[in-house]
């Protein structure tokens, strides 16, 4: 199994010596651009420090929002912010804010998956960070399938989530040669830096459509899951992405314009297509 540490930093780390961090055997680096719509003063001074030693980066964006509105606003700003660096690990939305805990699962799942297709849209690889508290009873596990799970749990055992975990920040109390203090410390148990690269001879997916693109389709099997073996139903007619993040090779369509992006999601999506099927209507 893929295991590489890492940290994650932010303003709160100081001057970083990022040479040292590199010699200490630091693999990768989760580095906050925000919070909210304010960026960290550090950002940039992180994100060329550790680009200078060749250290694969990630981003992350202490999230304020409560709607689905404000958090397509904190991915745009976050894509502004991302824009001049190489990020190759997940753009993620951090969530653990009190006007976010006084929300519905479904509300906080919305926020989710709206900040994360926007990042998709950018090109960037979404993700979420939150306690695993939040995880297995703030949200809605199986909607967040297509995102990155970015696990905070202070214990010596990786935790253990349905659909599994892909970071784990496992202490918030890490002492690292080149940091002053404390800083939080992870492990990713994917090598986004080598995927990053591709393979030689792999296919390329098409690139998924964005949410509220209108799709006419024509005899096209349609999926209760983006896992499912045998089609639910095979449909005809105009209908609408409903977040723009492929997922399997599948993307979630719903049957009116109005629904794009709403939740509660089980009401307000129709089923999963394959993406080779996605054909935009003008097309």
């Amino acid at each position: 199994m893929t295991a590489i540490n890492g940290i994650d930093v932010s303003v709160w780390q100081g001057e970083i010596d990022w040479a040292r961090v590199k010699a200490g055997g630091v693999g990768f680096a989760m580095v906050r651009a925000g919070y909210g719509l304010a960026a960290d003063p550090n950002f940039a001074r992180n994100m060329e420090g550790a680009a200078a030693q060749g250290i694969p980066v990630g981003a992350y964006l202490y999230s304020r929002a409560v709607t689905t509105g404000e958090a397509e606003e904190e991915a745009a700003f976050l894509l502004e912010l991302a824009t001049p660096y190489q990020i190759v690990y997940p753009a993620s939305l951090d969530m653990e804010s009190a006007g976010q805990h006084a929300l519905t699962n479904d509300q906080r799942t919305g926020l989710a998956l709206a900040f994360c297709g926007k990042v998709a849209q950018g090109g960037l690889t979404p993700g979420v960070y939150s306690s695993l508290y939040w995880f297995e009873t703030m949200l809605d596990l199986p909607e967040l399938k297509p995102v990155q799970r970015w696990v905070a749990d202070w214990s010596s055992q990786k935790p253990s989530l349905e659909g599994g975990v892909d970071l784990w920040q496992h202490s918030s109390r890490g002492l690292v040669d080149g940091i002053s203090g404390y800083v939080d410390l992870d492990v990713s148990f994917r090598d986004y830096a080598a995927e990053d690269g591709g393979g030689e001879g792999e296919p390329a997916l098409p690139e998924a459509p964005a949410a509220g693109t209108a799709l006419l389709l024509y005899g096209v099997p349609l999926y209760a899951s983006a896992t499912a073996q045998t089609r639910s139903a095979t449909i005809s007619g105009r209908y609408w992405v409903y977040d723009g993040i492929a997922v399997d090779g599948r993307l979630r369509i719903t049957n009116s314009a109005s629904r794009v992006g709403r939740t509660p999601i089980a009401q307000n999506v129709t089923g999963y297509i394959d993406l080779a099927d996605a054909k935009p209507e003008e097309a």
